[in-house]
């Protein structure tokens, strides 16, 4: 099975006891690739792996040959991609600026998409180039994962929150992205990989000391306090189960995202295997 997923503390603590082998599953022989996210969307649109982390964007445009699975998705409450800048800027400024965006694939680029102006240049790099390049061309930039979490530090203004748009807009969770299966896996074998992911959550949640070395040395951010800070945002009971408002979420989002031109149309109700 090839199987990719990212970096980020919430994606390693998901599958930290999957891929060692730490709870028992059938999948013995795992073609494992730890990748940016960016990178790992390219994968699935070129139809690589056969389970994957993927932005919720990404799923929308590959709903052909893969499923959603109920297990591993990161929905930000009130929370999600932040538009910083490198002086006080306003949000109207971007129509004269240049925006530094992580993943042309990515649902941070959606989310400006839809809820923000358009900046005069977008320039896309990896996620955790976006604030150095913030101290050199970019006036603007959206970050994600752990760069989002010590602005002060990097001496960066928040502009706006994504995350806290997008529940203002629509009163639900931002859905980020989540774990794809290719549908010709068939169902008993998807049922069996969910049923392992679930176990794999709950050895992380029950042992989070075990995790935390493969956690950090794939982390871009060292900081204890930064990785906690993002397991306690992004792994929650959406990550171990979908819950009916959560589904709802990500289908407006992909919704929005049809009727704005930027997916293919895709029965929404088809979602999951």
């Amino acid at each position: 099975m090839k199987l990719s997923f990212s970096p980020c503390p919430n994606d390693t603590s998901l599958f930290h006891a999957f891929v060692n082998n730490l709870i028992p599953h059938p999948f013995n022989k795992l073609e494992v690739t730890l990748s940016d996210i960016q990178v790992l969307n390219q994968r699935v649109l070129d139809s690589i792996p056969d389970v994957s982390k993927v932005s919720f964007y990404t799923l929308g445009k590959a709903l052909q040959h893969y499923c959603l699975l109920p297990v591993g998705s990161a929905l930000g409450y009130g929370s999600g991609p932040k538009l910083v800048s490198r002086a006080p800027h306003k949000i109207e400024d971007l129509n004269l600026s240049t925006i530094a965006i992580p993943g042309r694939d990515t649902t941070a680029y959606l989310l400006y998409r839809l809820l923000l102006p358009h900046a005069r240049v977008e320039r896309f790099c990896r996620y955790d180039e976006v604030p150095p390049l913030l101290k050199k061309w970019a006036d603007f930039g959206l970050l994600i994962h752990e760069t989002r979490f010590n602005l002060e530090e990097r001496g960066l203004y928040e502009i706006c929150d994504l995350g806290q748009m997008w529940e203002q807009k629509t009163g639900l969770p931002l859905p980020l992205g989540g774990i794809v299966a290719k549908r010709n896996l068939g169902r008993e074998n998807i049922k069996i990989l969910t049923e392992a992911l679930v176990a794999s959550y709950d050895y992380s949640k029950q042992h989070p000391e075990a995790a935390y070395d493969y956690i950090q040395e794939h982390s871009q951010e060292k900081d204890p306090e930064v990785i906690k800070a993002h397991i306690d945002q992004y792994v929650n009971q959406d990550t171990r189960q979908l819950s009916d408002q959560s589904l709802k979420a990500i289908k407006v989002l992909l919704n929005e995202a049809q009727e704005a031109k930027l997916m293919p149309k895709f029965d929404l109700n088809q979602l999951m295997l």
